[in-house]
């Protein structure tokens, strides 16, 4: 690690570099095991120690090596080659190698795609370190080492078929070529949860994971020293839902396997589109207001969140999202039991004709338990088989959502690629649930306040229950 931190200049400041925790265990990891396969968080620094630092390294120690860098194109790998090449050809490196020169030998290279140093073997007409594109080139002869440098893109891994191709390629293009004690390292970000490093993770190659959070999301966070939570919530935001929980967080979401599909989601933005909260409302002739409320009955940090979202539905069953609230889980608020009552109580008032939906399995007599000062008009909500009906239950509203019934508030979307919108942190947060949704898993709360809601506009009117708050 002393070379790591005494030879490479930070690009951004020109300083020297200075390793992190997580950089420190991937140079260990780098020297205890042949092949490895790296996956990390956008910016996380791993291929600046493992294609670039580890590289020049490597060809300090044993000057007669042969090294590939593999990128997905080879303009690409190309401006790695080079950068690899600079940093051989710094003081700060010479003063470490000095033996390590430009290759005498007329006809060697000493470009941008391929360098060739000086070495015992001067017959040897392979250079020391070539460019190779993934699927542009054929290697002619053998090598000592490989670097599969961010070759996994949303370029190909929307299908199975190019996933398919990425692996055949890397085996039998690449590493059939490496010599009997070569090492070889794949370094990318979770793009897809069968591409390539889930892959060769799953057939048992050592993996080192990076995500951004040492633990929970909201804890302690690598690379202190250049990153803060700052940071992290700006990706994810310019990620979007789709993207960020692969590259910051290394678990990528799967559109081939999700109910609930970002096609459908962006069709929902896409009708909400120019909309915004409504904080107060009356509600229209032939129409529904209604407000789900899904409780959490522990005031512990890491018990599930408080949630309501408030719907407006017509008498088609088409329903907008006027409003959403929460409380902070992350920081440590939590609503207690009269701020909750009082909310409904304050709902009843700001939504005028609206109806308060809330699940009573046991809430209902939590809600009684504290009542007071008040009247709010409750709708009990019986959880049941009905979450699970494909009609009314939560993947129905996957298909409400295709067909155009349901509209989430944003002020855009884009039209193809990865989902990506900007909107209230509500409906960012109830979509981010939307695409983790699976039958076996919790339900996000932000998600089961909705389809509480949405339910009882599909159902058209529920068991009304006047709770009287008048004894605290």
């Amino acid at each position: 690690m002393a070379f790591a931190e005494m030879v490479p200049r930070d690009h951004e400041s020109g300083k020297r570099w200075r390793c992190s925790k997580h950089h420190i265990e991937l140079q260990q990891a780098a020297f205890a095991h042949q092949a490895l396969n790296v996956i990390g968080f956008i910016e996380s620094g791993k291929s600046e120690q493992l294609t670039l630092v580890r590289t020049a390294w490597e060809i300090g120690q044993n000057p007669g090596g042969r090294h590939i860098i593999v990128r997905a194109v080879r303009p690409a790998a190309a401006d790695r080659v080079q950068s690899v090449r600079e940093l051989i050809e710094s003081k700060d490196y010479r003063a470490v190698y000095p033996h390590v020169r430009r290759s005498p030998v007329k006809g060697a290279t000493w470009g941008k795609e391929s360098f060739t140093v000086e070495r015992p073997n001067l017959a040897d007409p392979n250079p020391t370190l070539a460019a190779a594109g993934l699927f542009e080139d054929k290697l002619g002869y053998r090598v000592d080492r490989l670097v599969f440098d961010d070759i996994v893109s949303l370029k190909n891994v929307g299908t199975s078929e190019m996933r398919e191709k990425v692996t055949r390629t890397v085996k039998g293009t690449f590493i059939s070529r490496l010599t009997r004690n070569a090492r070889w390292i794949n370094v990318q970000n979770a793009w897809h949860k069968n591409d390539l490093g889930a892959e060769l993770h799953a057939e048992g190659y050592p993996t080192f994971v990076i995500p951004f959070y040492i633990g929970e999301r909201g804890g302690p966070h690598r690379w202190t020293e250049r990153f803060d939570d700052a940071w992290y919530q700006k990706q994810s935001k310019l990620l979007g839902p789709s993207l960020a929980p692969g590259l910051l967080d290394c678990q990528p979401r799967s559109d081939e396997t999700s109910r609930i599909k970002e096609e459908y989601i962006r069709t929902a933005l896409k009708k909400g589109e120019g909309h915004r909260f409504v904080h107060q409302a009356r509600c229209p002739d032939d129409h529904q207001l209604i407000t789900g409320w899904d409780l959490a009955v522990s005031r512990k940090k890491k018990s599930d969140t408080n949630s309501a979202v408030t719907v407006l539905g017509d008498s088609r069953g088409h329903v907008n999202i006027i409003g959403m609230e929460s409380d902070s889980v992350d920081i440590g608020i939590r609503w207690g039991g009269p701020e909750i009552v009082q909310r409904i109580a304050n709902h009843t008032q700001r939504y005028r004709g609206s109806r308060q939906r809330v699940e009573n399995n046991g809430t209902q007599e939590f809600l009684v338990q504290f009542a007071r000062e008040a009247v709010a008009y409750v709708e009990s909500h019986c959880t049941g088989s009905n979450k699970a009906d494909p009609t009314f239950g939560l993947e129905g509203i996957a298909t409400e959502m295709h067909n155009g019934a349901i509209a989430l508030p944003c002020e855009w979307v884009n039209d193809e690629g990865p989902l990506q919108f900007d909107a209230d942190p509500e409906i960012q947060a109830l979509v981010a649930e939307m695409l983790d949704y699976e039958p076996r898993k919790h339900v996000g709360d932000r998600l089961m306040a909705f389809w509480m809601a949405w339910h009882a506009i599909r159902e058209g009117t529920g068991e009304v229950e006047t709770v009287s708050l008048a004894r605290w």
